[in-house]
Parts: structure tokens; sequence; C-alpha cells
């Protein structure tokens, strides 16, 4: 699966200062039909991760969560931008290509957990919110976790990150034989 951005990005540079995490879930006593799939990333990764669930027309992954991710490149860092994303030749349609708010219409099939804070001067919270609107405008369920006063590294709230985190993929795989929203709620009784 190649992902608008990520190409040129990856095999310019040696090493990467994002990291995407990806996972096989098996619940108890599970056959490989039964196996899940799971991706989180931060930043740039949470741009990747959501990326991925966004092409993923065979519905290989199941669950997504992105952390503070990178929705346009339009406004994000120019710099990195410039060099990782336009192309002198391509007259801005890379911009348009990588722009993840168009490519939302695969996610009404994934479970998908968007996590940003307020503060973060990095991947600003206008790319949370272009995202949150277009999900919203295809009708695509998802949770969203805002961090107020919080930086990129959420370091006042890692704790809590983490453990919304896990409590969300834990509460998304605990019975494949229930309905995510039945999962959910009877999950908080």
């Amino acid at each position: 699966m190649v992902i608008p951005a990520c190409e040129r990005y990856s095999s310019e540079k040696q090493s990467c200062s994002w990291r995407v995490e990806f996972s096989v879930v098996w619940s108890a006593g599970a056959t490989k039909k039964r196996k899940q799939n799971i991706v989180n990333g931060w930043g740039y990764g949470g741009y990747i991760v959501s990326m991925m669930l966004a092409s993923d027309s065979e519905n290989v992954l199941k669950c997504g969560a992105a952390i503070n991710p990178i929705v346009s490149f339009k406004y994000y860092n120019s710099f990195f931008t410039e060099r990782y994303v336009i192309q002198p030749a391509d007259n801005g349609r890379a911009l348009l290509d990588s722009d993840l708010s168009m490519k939302v219409g695969n996610f009404a099939s994934k479970k998908y957990l968007l996590i940003h804070g307020t503060a973060d001067t990095q991947v600003h919270e206008q790319h949370t919110a272009i995202l949150t609107k277009s999900l919203i405008e295809v009708g695509v369920m998802f949770r969203h976790q805002v961090y107020v006063d919080e930086n990129h590294s959420l370091s006042g709230v890692i704790a809590h990150v983490y453990q919304t985190i896990e409590a969300y993929f834990e509460e998304n795989f605990l019975n494949d034989n229930q309905d995510w929203t039945t999962a959910f709620f009877l999950s908080k009784t």
C-alpha cells in the first residue's frame, strides 16, 4: 500500500522520528479468521495510520488510533512539506493527493480513535478539526479524545493517553460476536 507523502519521505530519510505500531490481536481461543489487525501512530505516524485505514479497501485493518495526526500538509510545517511532499513538477497535486480529509470514505468500516492536545504547536489542532468535520460529513462513527492545554508530547497526561488507547482497543475486541456499540455500552455499565 503506497501512501502519498510517505514514499518520498521514507526513501530520503535514514532514520525516522515517527513510529507506527502494528499489532495482531487474538481473542481467547480465536481462529485465524477472528484475528484483528490494529495500528496506532503519533504525529506523522498518526497520518500514516489514518492513511492506512483510509487506503484499506480489503478490510485488513480493523482498528486504529491516531495521536496528533497531520491531516493536510497545506497546514503543516512548510519546510517539511516543500521538501518531502511537494515536487516541482506536480503543481500542488501532491497536496491534494496527501490530504487525509478527502479520503475518509473507507473509515466507515473501521474503529477509529482520534486524540489531540489543544496546545500542540507542532501539529496544530486545526488538523483534527478538519478531519473530524470530514468524518462527520460522511457519517463515520469514531471516538475523539481532546487534551486541553497539552502540547504535542501530551507529557502532562501521557499515562491517561496510553490508558485511553489500551481501553479503546480492549473494548473493541472484547468479543468478536458483539456489535461495537453493544460492546461499548456493556463495558460502561
